[in-house]
């Protein structure tokens, strides 16, 4: 599966691989949506992979939100990797 996500209110479940191929509109999709709201969660359980560059992805999506003075956060159990890298820079909060 690659990418899907649907969205609830303020509440974006990712679904299948964000990778190399869905980064893009991922971030895309995203941008545009902290444009038009003041809060954007992410809730990454449904993700089955990935890509390494998507840190990349999610660490400017943080930052926008930050600058736009929006609130962002990323729920989920999935990635370990997420959790540790904003936790360690105390860049967002997240609800594990």
């Amino acid at each position: 599966m690659l990418l899907e996500v649907p969205q609830n209110n303020t509440i974006f479940y990712m679904n299948g691989k964000l990778n190399i191929i869905t980064l893009n509109y991922f971030i895309t999709y995203i941008h545009d949506n902290l444009i038009t709201t003041k809060k954007i969660t992410l809730n990454i359980d449904g993700l089955e992979e990935v890509y390494s560059m998507a840190f990349k992805g999610i660490k400017e999506l943080a930052r926008i939100s930050l600058f736009k003075q929006k609130e962002f956060s990323i729920i989920g159990n999935v990635c370990k990797e997420i959790y540790d890298y904003f936790s360690k820079n105390i860049i967002i909060i997240f609800d594990f």
